[in-house]
């Protein structure tokens, strides 16, 4: 586990020196969320819907600072789970990366043969996308 928790720490600080040099835009990150919508909503905590979408994935409001796998009653991949058990909470940076590639991000993250359950893939807008939802998640509207 101390192992795991090292590889996830120095994951991160990679992904945090990235990230900074890349600000999303909000304004277009809702624009394209349009098309995460098929599997996802966003449901504020009190039960408001803030956008229609689907429900194989998880509500993806208040994801921005939530655990990995931690949306209680969300049956989550056995990948995510493990970044839970490694205490992973989602940021910008972060997200964005997973958005990018969901399947390169575990691997790289829990090493060969981990794959999301996400089967889009964001190379470009990915920062766009964690910076709406962020500013989503703090307004709540």
């Amino acid at each position: 586990m101390k192992n795991a928790l090292l590889i996830i720490t120095a994951f991160s600080l990679c992904l945090g020196a990235v990230g900074a040099m890349a600000e999303g835009d909000p304004v277009n990150g809702e624009d394209l969320f349009r098309n995460c919508l098929a599997c996802h909503e966003l449901k504020s905590a009190s039960g408001d819907r803030i956008r229609r979408g689907g429900r194989v994935g998880p509500n993806l409001f208040g994801v921005i600072g939530r655990p990995a796998g931690g949306l209680e009653g969300y049956r989550y991949s056995d990948g995510l789970n493990a970044l839970n058990e490694m205490g992973l909470v989602w940021d910008e940076e972060q997200l964005t990366h997973f958005i990018a590639n969901p399947n390169s991000y575990m691997e790289e993250a829990l090493g060969a043969g981990h794959i999301s359950k996400m089967p889009f893939a964001f190379p470009d807008g990915g920062a766009d996308i964690a910076a709406y939802l962020a500013k989503i998640g703090k307004s709540g509207s």
